[in-house]
């Protein structure tokens, strides 16, 4: 374990500067090592947005940079051990010319619909030059464009916008095939905020400027169930989140007038959000950049104060390798725990993908690499995107040398023998090697505290819950059960409490 140096403490977030940080924990069954370079395919690549379906296979989106400088959407699709799946588009990759040369379409959001379909938001170019329109496309699950989406007589693609110039920084794909995206339009002396929505069919819905104030720009955006509108982004000296109810007009409720500004730290000298997320118990999530470093907040979603739950209610700050971090996509997991995943200058010349694991309360999560950070380097990569798995593992995307890459990390590294601060006192486990479903786990707690048992493989994959409950003081008798299709093997149960984590291996035999 390298250390790490807490450096300063400011007055409104905490700033941790990270001397050295470690690589991994890499998922050796995926690409080589846990890394998918996706190169040797004769086209330059860009991916900017990530998702998983539900049978692990990994759909990336983003562009196609032609020999003519042009940007066609892309979107690949590997398989879950990390090769192109050539099932999908051609040899993996789905990309097209859609408005002829001069013409560019970027894709920055993706989703994978209950129907196995593939949406994406983005943005194109609508006359050559420089006129910027919102766009979203849907791919069907064989990765063609599907037929009957889009206002372009159902052709797979949709595309909306003024005389003006709308550039979409941000997007974010609903369930429901949906599309909200948010972004810049100039007026001839200004540039305004603008909102823009697909409906699930591809058709143009709201499509809303804000002129909100001087030099506030928006990158992010996202949508909660009963159809509000969230932007996150900054000023160049603080940090900005606004909120649009499903009409499209501000909230009053939230700050007093639909946008909340706050600072993040002294000395930032170039604050905004690149993503925000509704999160849980209705709260908002948002990631960015001080200028310098890492930037992560928590708010309430509808009056836009600061959860003071999370870091006492400043943002958390956190100094990668000493200048130009930056996070660009966050996600939370079930259990409340955040996913951030961005870049940081390894030196002077090149840049590493990072990914930090916080805990619920802001808190970096010491299981996750070093003290919750890990990073990935080859030469000079941007970490772009994230995706948490269903069983804990975890996605990141990047760029690389005109190449874009995948990497696949366990969610946690186990060791079969107690941790320095165990669970509980006292544990048995039995019958242990056991042929049945049934396990009892036996412990003393020495106070009252919530229990979670898990079950993983013994290369740290999580393979299920088997408790999560709030235990009273004394001992405990836990009956287990074990999901029906594990086979014979071993693995590691892990108890976690106040007091402490103690793993565990239990022999099964079939």
């Amino acid at each position: 374990m390298k250390t790490l140096q807490f450096c300063l403490l400011f007055l409104l977030g905490l700033s941790i500067q990270a001397t050295a940080q470690e690589e991994g924990p890499y998922d050796p069954t995926f690409g080589s090592n846990g890394v998918a370079q996706i190169s040797g395919i004769g086209q330059t690549l860009n991916v900017n947005a990530v998702a998983v379906q539900s049978d692990g296979k990994i759909v990336c989106a983003g562009y196609n940079a032609t020999a003519n400088s042009q940007k066609d959407y892309m979107v690949l699709r590997l398989n879950a051990d990390g090769t192109l799946d050539t099932s999908f588009g051609s040899g993996g990759i789905s990309t097209s010319d859609i408005f002829g040369n001069g013409y560019d379409e970027l894709l920055t959001s993706v989703r994978v619909l209950p129907g196995g379909q593939i949406q994406a938001g983005g943005v194109r170019n609508y006359n050559g030059s420089s006129d910027f329109d919102a766009f979203s496309v849907r791919l069907n699950s064989s990765g063609a464009l599907e037929s009957g989406y889009g206002n372009f007589s159902g052709t797979g693609y949709s595309s909306y916008g003024s005389s003006a110039s709308e550039y979409m920084y941000g997007s974010e794909s609903q369930a429901d095939g949906s599309v909200v995206l948010v972004g810049d339009v100039y007026d001839g002396a200004n540039n305004n905020t603008i909102i823009a929505t697909f409906d699930s069919e591809g058709n143009p819905g709201l499509f809303t400027t804000l002129s909100i104030a001087t030099n506030l720009f928006y990158r992010g955006v996202a949508k909660d169930p009963s159809g509000n509108i969230y932007f996150a982004g900054g000023n160049g000296s603080m940090l900005s989140i606004g909120k649009l109810n499903s009409a499209g007009d501000l909230v009053s409720a939230f700050d007093g007038d639909g946008i909340v500004t706050f600072d993040v730290a002294p000395g930032a000298s170039n604050p905004y959000f690149s993503d925000v997320v509704y999160a849980s118990n209705n709260k908002l999530l948002a990631c960015g950049t001080t200028g310098f470093d890492i930037v992560i907040s928590r708010r309430n979603a509808d009056t836009g104060g600061a959860d003071p739950s999370f870091n006492g209610g400043s943002p958390v700050v956190i100094d990668v390798w000493g200048a130009n971090d930056q996070a660009l996509s966050i996600q939370e997991y079930p259990d409340g725990r955040i996913l951030v995943v961005g870049s940081g200058d390894y030196d002077s010349t090149d840049k590493d993908l990072v990914a930090i694991r916080l805990n619920p309360d802001g808190s970096r999560d010491a299981s996750f690499g070093d003290n919750g950070l890990v990073f990935y380097h080859l030469n000079s990569e941007n970490g772009t995107g994230g995706a948490i798995m269903s069983d804990g593992r975890i996605v990141v995307t990047g760029n690389g040398d005109n190449n874009p890459f995948v990497v696949r990390y366990l969610g946690e590294v186990l060791s079969a023998s107690n941790e320095i601060l165990p669970a509980a006192a006292d544990i048995d486990l039995y019958p242990n090697p056991t042929s049945i479903n049934e396990i009892q786990l036996e412990y003393l707690l020495e106070e009252s505290t919530p229990v979670r048992i898990d079950l993983y493989s013994m290369d740290g994959r999580l393979i299920n819950n088997l408790l999560s409950s709030d235990q009273l003081v004394g001992p405990q008798a836990d009956l287990l059960y074990l999901p029906q299709a594990i086979t014979s093997g071993t693995y590691l149960i892990r108890i976690q409490t106040n007091n402490g984590n103690s793993t565990i291996k239990l022999s099964v035999v079939r």
